[in-house]
């Protein structure tokens, strides 16, 4: 059986065709992939799935990834760098991993989508990639849906009732890449704040709107409390984006919890005045007590 190698960002300049060249010499298949323009990824109950243009990409079927560079859109080659290490697949220079965004929404749907953190059904691509493989994307999209790009306190979320108001809020975002998920109904959501494996406090958060369920949106808040299965899931998720504080945010249904995200930067004065608590004053003794003695 060949060897498979997938070659990433090549373009079709002279390095690129004499890599292909001497992949073929070597009896080694070559895939190649311009990641930005024709990229994009899906995240359902069947798990995460790669796809470039119309087909699914088995990226467990690589050899080895040769990244040329990450282009000037570096998010979605490195969110194709995380699924091979997630797969054991070698790939050149691991800091194609890095990005700018790598504990926002979009990088937290792809590292929970392969880690066993449930989340709504996901979609993920770029404004060329919609356009170039819109038919393929369209088939996952459920109207209506909501619409996310990287942001806090509700800022960056919409919901869309239809295709042309996708299509439409799209032309109004800046963002590389553009995140469109199932709307899970909701009465409340919860919003559990997490430091070091504790629990600093728990609420509820009910939308002003039918919609956000945000604070700094209107919703309100009350206290709530989690079970430890739940909990146990929480810090499993902390763990995966490597945070040690985060407020984290799930939504109840019939078939268990499905999280939203995880703020890294929380808000805590909702939390607060629902409960009493003093988060800093919290965090300033849990660090007293576990370093500075």
């Amino acid at each position: 059986m060949n060897k498979k190698i997938l070659f990433v960002n090549g373009g079709v300049k002279e390095f690129g065709n004499r890599f292909r060249s001497a992949c073929k010499d070597n009896s080694t298949d070559c895939v190649s992939i311009r990641t930005h323009n024709n990229s994009f990824i899906v995240m359902d109950e069947k798990g995460c799935h790669y796809f470039h243009l119309k087909e699914v990409l088995n990226l467990e079927s690589f050899d080895y990834c040769f990244i040329r560079v990450k282009s000037s859109k570096a998010h979605m080659t490195s969110l194709l760098a995380y699924l091979l290490t997630s797969y054991g697949v070698s790939y050149n220079d691991y800091n194609n991993i890095e990005h700018t965004q790598a504990d926002e929404k979009i990088t937290q749907m792809v590292k929970f989508g392969r880690t066993g953190i449930p989340i709504p059904r996901s979609v993920i691509f770029s404004s060329i990639s919609y356009k170039k493989n819109k038919e393929s994307i369209q088939k996952h999209i459920q109207y209506p849906c909501v619409l996310k790009t990287n942001g806090s306190k509700g800022r960056a979320v919409w919901k869309i009732e239809n295709q042309e108001q996708l299509e439409k809020q799209m032309k109004e975002i800046t963002h590389e890449l553009i995140l469109v998920q199932d709307i899970i109904k909701n009465s409340y959501d919860v919003r559990a704040l997490v430091f070091e494996d504790e629990l600093l406090g728990a609420v509820r958060r009910y939308s002003s709107d039918g919609f956000y369920n945000n604070v700094a949106k209107g919703g309100r808040t009350e206290p709530d409390i989690i079970t430890d299965e739940e909990f146990e899931i929480c810090k499993k998720a902390m763990r995966v984006l490597g945070l040690d504080f985060g407020g984290v945010d799930f939504v109840r249904t019939d078939t268990g919890i499905l999280f939203f995200e995880i703020n890294k930067g929380p808000q805590v004065y909702g939390l607060e005045s629902a409960t009493g608590f003093n988060i800093p004053k919290k965090i300033v003794e849990n660090i007293i007590k576990k370093y500075c003695n």
